[in-house]
């Protein structure tokens, strides 16, 4: 799994869908799986089986192809169902897949435990700063990310658009915790260093099998 982080704002949001975008082709050939996901456009639901002690989750995906669902079991995406375009609420359609699937049911989790169950599935997560001026909200995600345990340093990338300095804070937190940076001029830059980046990760130890 690939994670986005980032603002919305009206310059930032359309360069994480085109990272996204980039990544998701660029990486469709590969002999592992690669889910890329932007994480304020994913939802997470925890899987609950009688009598299991098994680790499951849904990832819930809203596109405008229609809901996707990928489910993840004991840290590994296991499976991939496309549920097409429906007017029915999503937490109802994922209850009802895993109650016909799994017989079971599902809670859907809050933003921090949201961003705790990525961390732990996660192969890497990039940080992306497009502009200056922000409302902050990616730090906060990316400070989260430093405290858990399960994402170390080595998986957390700060994509930089040259133009504009960062604070000298900034700069302490991203040397102290040992997250990787690169700075790119233009969105087909920041394309071409994640993408190498996410290959040159492959290349240290296994990615995911094709599901």
């Amino acid at each position: 799994m690939v994670l986005i982080l980032g603002s919305y704002d009206h310059e930032t949001k359309p360069a994480l869908v085109t990272l996204k975008s980039c990544l998701a082709s660029g990486l469709m050939s590969e002999e592992w799986t690669a889910l890329v996901v932007l994480v304020d456009d994913i939802d997470v639901y925890k899987i609950d089986v009688p009598e299991s002690t098994e680790s499951l989750f849904v990832i819930s995906e809203t596109a405008e192809t229609g809901l996707s669902l990928f489910v993840v079991r004991s840290r590994l995406l296991v499976d991939a169902v496309d549920m097409g375009r429906s007017t029915e609420d999503v937490d109802h359609v994922v209850a009802g897949f895993v109650s016909e699937r799994y017989a079971g049911t599902v809670l859907k989790l809050p933003i921090l435990d949201k961003v705790t169950v990525l961390a732990s599935i996660m192969q890497v997560a990039f940080l992306v700063r497009h502009v200056e001026l922000t409302r902050g909200g990616e730090y906060i995600e990316l400070a989260y990310l430093i405290g858990l345990e399960r994402a170390s340093g080595g998986k957390l990338w700060f994509l930089k658009r040259e133009g504009f300095e960062l604070s000298s804070m900034a700069w302490e937190i991203l040397d102290k915790f040992g997250v990787q940076m690169r700075s790119y001029i233009n969105v087909e830059g920041m394309c071409a260093e994640a993408l190498r980046v996410v290959r040159n990760l492959a290349l240290r130890g296994p990615f995911p099998p094709k599901v």
